[in-house]
């Protein structure tokens, strides 16, 4: 067992990123779940900890890519393992503790840039890529029986916009 608690979620974090270059891809359901034994291949924080380290990825992208190539060189480059690199970044910009339990050469590498990092927070935006979907109602109940005239309609569907 490994001491370091990001290794678990950083291999498949690889997996899902190896996955989206290949032919085969494979969602996160389908590489955690074990479907022969209906159980999980890893704990329940491990899995909420890829689920939100894949969710914020396209912000980590935009925070390393962010007018300092450098820092994204340093990081990405010294490291053979992307997947704990992202792990890594989404703990401590992202993570509820704001910090990186563990140690080892990959932290003191990120620890190094922390100031960097988190003025790129700010500037890049602090919050997970999300589409914006219309405000519609999530569903309409037409009742049969009343049969409205076009007027009605027309002022419900003004109210609406």
């Amino acid at each position: 067992m490994s001491s370091n608690p990001y290794q678990v979620p950083a291999k498949f974090v690889n997996k899902l990123l190896d996955n989206s270059h290949g032919s085969n891809k494979q969602s996160l359901k389908s590489l955690v779940f074990d479907s022969k034994r209906n159980t999980m291949k890893c704990s329940k924080s491990t899995y909420a900890t890829i689920c939100q380290t894949m969710r914020y990825k396209p912000t980590l992208d935009k925070i390393l890519t962010h007018n300092d190539h450098e820092l994204q060189h340093s990081i990405m480059d010294e490291s053979h393992n992307k997947g704990l690199v992202y792990v890594l970044l989404y703990e401590l910009l992202f993570g509820k503790f704001k910090s990186i339990r563990g140690g080892g050469q990959l932290k003191r590498l990120i620890l190094k840039h922390r100031e960097t990092l988190n003025d790129y927070v700010e500037v890049v935006g602090g919050g997970p890529e999300v589409t914006v979907l219309a405000e519609f109602p999530r569903y309409v109940r037409v009742n049969p029986l009343v049969q409205p005239d076009i007027s009605t309609v027309m002022v419900a569907r003004e109210l609406a916009t």
